[in-house]
């Protein structure tokens, strides 16, 4: 917990902050409470575990506000490469592989919030045969309906 407060209070002194990843920070809480057991009720050291666990929720939470505030819809731009890789296992063939892709922004809104939801489209050609068209959800983040 101490290294992620120490790198989160540099962060909270910058114009463009970066959070501490989600699924991290909820590893840390879950190792915090299965600690807790270890001290007893009042004790000092719990005190100073959850002075400090405080702390480092609120500078998060800090960064967060000020990433909602500056977050806006990016236009990205279509990339394209040709790679060759193996055809198979025992390395006999090569083909020609070549992959595109574009990374979409697209803002949803649920009640009251609004979604800024950044979604790969991507098609490969292998070998001369075409792909369907694929994608997926790469992650979600709160966006204020004025920044759109």
């Amino acid at each position: 917990m101490a290294e992620v407060h120490t790198w989160l209070s540099g962060q909270v002194k910058l114009s463009q902050p970066n959070k501490h990843p989600a699924g991290d920070f909820e590893n840390l809480r879950a190792t915090v409470a299965a600690v807790r057991p270890l001290f007893g009720a009042g004790s000092e050291e719990l005190g100073a575990m959850d002075k400090q666990m405080a702390e480092t929720e609120a500078m998060q939470a800090s960064i967060e506000a000020v990433l909602l505030q500056t977050r806006r819809m990016k236009p990205d731009a279509y990339y394209g490469a040709d790679v060759e890789e193996w055809a198979d296992t025992s390395k006999t063939v090569l083909r020609v592989r070549t992959i595109r892709g574009v990374y979409a922004p697209v803002a949803a809104r649920q009640g009251d919030k609004c979604f800024l939801h950044t979604i790969f489209l991507g098609q490969d050609t292998i070998a001369g045969t075409t792909n369907p068209l694929t994608g997926h959800i790469m992650y979600t983040e709160g966006i204020l309906e004025k920044n759109l």
